[in-house]
């Protein structure tokens, strides 16, 4: 990989702008705010089908990239940000790192986060200063914010090295809002923007600090989004989408290319919350959710009950070991039925041996009656493939590394009718692509990239590929 700095700029293009944001340039947070907006969508769509051309020529050439769906309102989209808490001099700054550095660029984030969550961090930053609270290693060095983009409401966690300093019951007397009752007669009632206040004890290193599961100390840490007609309790170590309106749209655009009648059972990878899992639901005979991470399987489990969906199971645990068990049922699967285990597995595999041999059978006479016999081994497949519990959509939507070759090969072994691959990162995306359409199986129908973090070089993209 190789970067660049700009050292002179010599002729300014025309869809050059001035940024927003006062720290743009020294922070690491966004690389594209000197562009207009129109032009970013540009710039993204030219990242897609730039990765796209590692299919090869012949299989590039037949895949058509859509227009980038841009955002409606490009700037202070992000529902959560972590920021660095540093005191420099005798000023405490809490944003975002500098690019290639752990210095922290400026206070807050007036590009990328709302009014309210900027003017927090504000009060935050003045406050620390004016308590002279121990900042970094030994004391605070990172803090929380995620906001509701329905309710408008914020809930705040703070990040720190030793177990609730002395300092905290202070800061919680300021920061909490005021009961209504307590205040002077005839005066205003203020707006209640936070709704909860969190600590969490982890020291300060690289990597992800949000690890664990923060303390409540005021109110409740639990917000709620609502995507559609689907409601989202979200605690502050889940994933969720950052740019809620956004992925109402991605959801949106996935929905439709699963191209659902109400009768499909849909498997979806990576699932998280259920985020997408839940928006399937209304539209699917069932829908499994799969994920590795025990805290969101039980907020996707408590979002379920939240929405009185009773078609929707969520599984815990890496999708590579799991789905050749489910493909394969085992003894250790069998065991989780009510049912006696011998009777369970060896009712389910005769039913499973008696389909197969009926498709064999109809295979067998197919010369004889191509059409009719062809037609009746289709069904018998759907009832084989159901028997099997077998998905006829499977959705992936995997980190940014991709998915693991074992993932690809039990989704292929399961041969879904579509597979709709959801990705935040175009290069892992056309590698794992190569691997699903290798053996011909599957060929790519749509390619639809939605901007999710307008400003930044980030781009998600939605495939579709259906079977043969």
């Amino acid at each position: 990989m190789v970067f660049g700095e700009l050292k002179q700029l010599l002729t300014e293009s025309e869809h050059r702008v001035q940024p927003r944001c006062p720290y743009y340039g020294l922070c690491g947070g966004c690389q594209l705010q000197h562009a207009s907006y129109e032009h970013q969508l540009q710039i993204k769509k030219d990242i897609v089908e730039r990765a796209f051309r590692g299919l090869g020529r012949e299989e590039s050439a037949k895949v058509e990239i859509q227009s980038v769906l841009g955002a409606h309102e490009p700037w202070g989209y992000r529902n959560k940000g972590i920021f660095a808490v540093q005191k420099q001099g005798e000023k405490v700054k809490i944003g975002f790192y500098q690019r290639k550095s752990r210095l922290v660029a400026g206070t807050g984030c007036p590009g990328l986060f709302s009014d309210q969550a900027n003017g927090l961090i504000q009060a935050i930053a003045y406050w620390l200063e004016s308590a002279g609270a121990e900042i970094g290693a030994q004391g605070l060095h990172h803090l929380m914010i995620r906001e509701s983009k329905t309710t408008g409401q914020l809930i705040l966690v703070l990040i720190g090295a030793v177990d609730k300093p002395v300092w905290l019951p202070d800061f919680l007397k300021t920061f909490v809002p005021k009961d209504p009752k307590t205040l002077p007669p005839m005066a205003p009632v203020p707006k209640q923007l936070l709704q909860g206040i969190g600590w969490l004890t982890a020291d300060l290193k690289e990597g992800p600090v949000l690890e664990g599961k923060p303390e409540t100390l005021w109110g409740n840490l639990i917000l709620v989004e609502h995507l559609g007609k689907i409601r989202y309790g979200i605690s502050p170590e889940s994933f969720f989408q950052v740019n809620t309106a956004q992925a109402k749209v991605l959801f949106d655009q996935v929905l439709k290319m699963a191209s659902l009648t109400g009768k499909e059972r849909v498997w979806d990878l990576y699932c998280g919350t259920g985020s997408i899992t839940l928006y399937f639901a209304a539209k699917a005979k069932s829908v499994l959710g799969i994920e590795s991470v025990s805290a969101a399987v039980k907020d996707g489990q408590t979002n379920a009950r939240l929405n009185k969906l009773g078609n929707v199971k969520f599984v815990t645990g890496l999708a590579e070991e799991l789905l050749p068990e489910i493909i394969h049922p085992t003894v250790t699967e069998a065991k989780t039925e009510a049912a006696p285990l011998a009777e369970k597995v060896a009712d389910r595999w005769q039913k499973m041996a008696q389909a197969a041999q009926a498709v064999e059978a109809a295979e067998a006479k197919a010369e004889m009656e191509p059409e009719a016999l062809a037609a009746e081994a289709a069904i018998l497949e759907q009832k084989r493939r159901e028997t099997a519990n077998l998905p006829d959509v499977v959705v992936m939507d995997p980190p940014s590394k991709g998915c693991e070759p074992a993932v690809i090969d039990a989704v292929l072994e399961a041969a879904p009718a579509r597979i709709v691959y959801v990705s935040c990162d175009p290069a892992t995306l056309v590698r794992d692509l190569k691997r699903i359409i290798a053996g011909g199986h599957y060929e790519i129908e749509a390619v639809q990239p939605v901007d999710i973090f307008p400003q930044t070089g980030h781009c998600e993209a939605i495939v579709k590929l259906a079977k043969r």
